[in-house]
């Protein structure tokens, strides 16, 4: 389970931002009151390229 880790800081209320792929984030999102949820596609893939180096 990859996902693990976004669902314990979901719930526990730390601010997430979870990439999703080819899974469905409608049914495998994290919970939680400030939980963002992005596809992880081309663009996506450009940014988090730029922000980790």
């Amino acid at each position: 389970n990859d996902s693990g880790v976004s669902h314990l800081a979901g719930l526990c209320g730390t601010r997430t931002v979870a990439l999703f792929g080819p899974t469905s984030p409608t049914v495998w999102r994290p919970i939680g009151p400030d939980v963002h949820v992005m596809p992880f596609d081309a663009s996506t893939a450009s940014i988090v390229s730029r922000l980790t180096g």
